[in-house]
C-alpha cells in the first residue's frame, strides 16, 4: 500500500533483477509501477527474455474502470530501473464484488507472464479481468482470464508491441 508513512489510496508493483551470483549485491536494478492515487494494481508476474527485456502482466482497477487485464516491459536498452507505458491486454467489462459469504472480496489468483521456449524472446502473458456479469444477485459477478502474446520490438514506442494471437482466448468463472 503507499504511500508509505501516509493514509493508503493506492497498490504498486515493485520489480527487481537479480544477479543471485553477485552476493554482496545481487539487485541489479529494480523499480516501481505505479499508477498513481486511487489506482490499484495486483497480481503481477515477471519474465525476463534470453536478451534481458522484461515483461510484467497484472491487474489494475481504480474508481473510473473496471478490474483489467494490464502489461508493461522494458528492452534491455532502456534506461535501468525504467518500465514504459502501461497498456491494457483486455479491458474490464462490469463491476467484481463476490465475498463467498466471507468478509472479503475475493479475486483470482491468476497472473502469468512466461517467455516462449521456442525462441526465448517472444513473451505471453495470462492475466484477470473483472467480466461480465451473470445477474444481479450477490455472487453473480465474474471474473476471466485473457492471454496475450507479446513480441519486443527495439522501435521507439512506448511499450512493447503486442502481437495479436490467431485467436484470443477468454475463459470466464462464476
Amino acid at each position: 500500500w503507499l504511500p508509505a508513512g501516509g493514509p493508503s489510496n493506492r497498490t504498486a508493483v515493485f520489480w527487481y533483477d537479480l544477479a543471485p551470483a553477485s552476493a554482496a549485491a545481487p539487485i541489479v536494478q529494480s523499480g516501481v509501477i505505479d499508477g498513481g492515487s486511487g489506482v490499484h494494481l495486483f497480481f503481477p508476474s515477471i519474465a525476463a527474455n534470453g536478451a534481458g527485456d522484461a515483461l510484467v502482466g497484472f491487474s489494475r482497477s481504480d474508481a473510473g474502470r473496471f478490474a483489467e487485464a494490464v502489461r508493461t516491459g522494458r528492452l534491455a536498452s532502456d534506461p535501468a530501473g525504467a518500465m514504459r507505458a502501461v497498456e491494457v491486454s483486455k479491458p474490464g467489462e462490469d463491476s467484481y464484488f463476490k465475498t463467498f459469504g466471507g468478509d472479503e472480496n475475493r479475486w483470482g489468483d491468476y497472473s502469468a507472464t512466461v517467455v516462449d521456449p521456442v525462441d526465448d524472446t517472444t513473451f505471453w502473458t495470462i492475466q484477470e479481468y473483472a467480466a461480465t456479469g451473470v445477474g444481479s444477485g450477490v455472487n453473480d459477478d465474474r471474473w476471466g482470464t485473457w492471454w496475450q502474446q507479446v513480441v519486443p520490438t527495439g522501435a521507439p514506442t512506448p511499450t512493447p508491441a503486442p502481437t495479436a494471437t490467431p485467436a484470443p482466448r477468454s475463459e470466464e468463472h462464476t
